[in-house]
This record gives structure tokens, sequence and C-alpha cells, in this order.
């Protein structure tokens, strides 16, 4: 199944938009990365996907947690890239970071970032059926 991170010309347009996602290298593939990766299902044999789960999208919020260890492999960008990135993306709202505190087995006072990126709500369409609506904070930034 093939899946999408749809941004509207709109927001390329916004030169404000631009600013932001070309003031750090890689800070718009560090964005959509966590996009990409929301918890939307609780996962029981990952352990801290289920807690983001239970804390945050059942509560409607669009939440991502991933390591900066995984981020830098992944995207190439050492350690203090990403947390360049990850704090302009905080400053200009695009993100909120919020700290848990893990239960990784032989690790004490272990915490993970977990990066809120919206909220989800469920409509009902004209035949009563349930649908998700998903608004991102960039949603509300970049009109």
């Amino acid at each position: 199944m093939n899946h999408f991170i749809l941004t509207s010309f709109k927001k390329i347009d916004n030169e404000e938009y631009r600013k932001i996602m070309t003031s750090s290298k890689g800070i718009m593939l560090t964005y959509f990365f966590l996009k990409r990766y929301v918890i939307r299902a609780g996962i029981k044999n990952n352990s801290i996907a289920f807690k983001i789960y239970k804390k945050f999208y059942e509560k409607g919020f669009l939440a991502s947690s991933v390591s900066i260890n995984i981020l830098s492999e992944r995207l190439g960008l050492s350690k203090n890239t990403l947390l360049k990135n990850l704090s302009i993306l905080e400053k200009c709202g695009l993100i909120r970071v919020k700290t848990i505190k893990t239960s990784i087995p032989y690790s004490k006072n272990q915490t993970q970032n977990v990066y809120i990126m919206g909220k989800w709500i469920e409509e009902y369409d004209e035949s009563g059926l349930p649908k998700i609506k998903e608004w991102w904070f960039e949603d509300s930034i970049f009109k």
C-alpha cells in the first residue's frame, strides 16, 4: 500500500515556510520523517509505541517518537544537526516536544522525546460512517 505526505502548493509558495525548511541541512527531511512515523495504532509488542499510542493518540494527538540515533542513521545527518533541526521546528511551532519515561529493562531513568505534530478528530460522513480528520500544526501557521 502506498501512502503519501501531502503538502499544499500554497505552503511551498509561502516564503516563511521555505525559509524554515531550508534553514538547516536536512530540516525538511527531518520534519517529514517524523510526520511519516506518527503512531496511529497500539503495537503491544513495542512498549514505547504502545505507551505513546495510549498517552497521545487516544487523546487526539498526532505524535511521533524516533530516537536521535535512528534519525541520524536513516537521514545521514549528525546528531548536532538533528538537534538543531528539532529546535528550529519546535521554535517555529511545527512540533511540540514532550519527554516520556521509557520502561526499557535494565535502564534507569531512560527517557525518550515525543514529537507532537498535530491533532485528529473523528467525524461522521452523511451515511454515518466514521472518518478521521487530521489537523497539523503547520496548517494553522502557514495558511
